[in-house]
């Protein structure tokens, strides 16, 4: 798809919404078609989302439906050859009644069969100082394979069941 030049107008000619935004649609089109990832560094990729009235697991839910993920996060379904050449990072928000209590985020393929084992580097744990809040950044990630799109999800766990951890947020992030 190629860019279109907006006709020449004259002075007086009626030029409506509706003929305004179809030479808009047209190039936002084009303009964005075959763009890969452009995110900055430092800047949300991909926002997985969160809750801040669900209480976390202690364990990591064990399956590869979306009922298994963290709560209020969703699946993101991404050919990981469309992100750009760079370093990627899970970035947590969590927060917890109880100073002792850590909370623990993986990112984790829903569809190469180990559903429940956290992609290299993914895991973000807060260190206990989550009363207040905390936001904490993975290691880098190993993504899967690109060619094929995955759906990437979190999930995430609270270390003690006598405590009320919750995932505000999750983001995957570009850090180089």
């Amino acid at each position: 798809m190629a860019y279109v030049s907006e006709p020449t107008r004259s002075t007086g000619d009626l030029v409506t919404a509706s003929i305004w935004n179809q030479g808009v649609g047209l190039n936002a089109a084009a303009f964005f078609t075959g763009l890969t990832d452009t995110t900055p560094v430092g800047g949300a990729t991909h926002k997985f989302g969160g809750s801040h009235v669900d209480t976390l697991p202690t364990a990591v839910p064990t399956g590869a439906t979306i009922d298994k993920i963290a709560a209020g996060t969703d699946a993101w379904l991404i050919d990981s050859a469309k992100l750009t050449a760079a370093s990627y990072a899970l970035e947590i928000v969590a927060i917890s009644d109880n100073a002792l209590d850590v909370i623990t985020a993986i990112l984790v393929n829903l569809d190469d069969g180990a559903p429940n084992t956290a992609l290299t580097g993914s895991s973000a744990a807060t260190s206990g100082t989550a009363v207040t809040g905390q936001r904490v950044r993975s290691g880098t990630i190993t993504l899967p394979t690109g060619g094929t799109a995955k759906q990437l999800a979190v999930k995430a766990s609270n270390g003690n069941a006598a405590y009320n951890g919750r995932l505000l947020a999750a983001s995957l992030i570009r850090t180089g």
